[in-house]
């Protein structure tokens, strides 16, 4: 009898253990904020090709570990193209800053797109997933991101 006492109490503080891990990872990713800091022109000739900053700020206690992301960029509201990342580690309390480039080809942009980066007069706007690991990094976990730039 006190085997299955000792063996439920184990299973028990496991089980704790799991959840609690579970839970703080999750929370971490869910409290992740996104900013775009800066948009450059990198270059523009043959195609113009954009310098996004990126500012992942992690408000939780915990690390985030080996997280990723694939995030959409608009700019003027029109679809332009796919930033993807991965690797990212954040400490607790603190915040990771990244540049990205986005190749934008000229011949699936409108005129009027064009100008506005040129005269560097157009908003941005990212929308997206990143995700993480979290229980010990056995399981993906998934966020959704949104933010602009004027």
């Amino acid at each position: 009898m006190m085997k299955y006492v000792a063996l439920a109490a184990a299973s028990l503080m496991i089980f704790s253990l799991l959840s609690y891990t579970f839970y703080s990872d999750v929370r971490a990713l869910e409290r992740i904020k996104v900013e775009i800091k800066d948009v450059t022109i990198r270059q523009i000739l043959p195609d113009m090709v954009l310098g996004i900053s990126l500012q992942f700020i992690n408000e939780a206690g915990r690390e985030i570990r080996n997280m990723g992301g694939d995030i959409d960029v608009y700019i003027l509201d029109e679809w332009v193209g796919k930033l993807n990342f991965s690797g990212l580690n954040i400490d607790g309390h603190s915040y990771q800053e990244i540049e990205i480039p986005l190749t934008l080809y000229y011949e699936h942009l409108t005129k009027s797109i064009v100008q506005a980066i040129n005269e560097m007069n157009f908003n941005l706007s990212i929308k997206g997933i990143i995700k993480g690991k979290v229980l010990f990094g056995l399981v993906d976990y998934k966020v959704p991101v949104m933010a602009k730039w004027e």
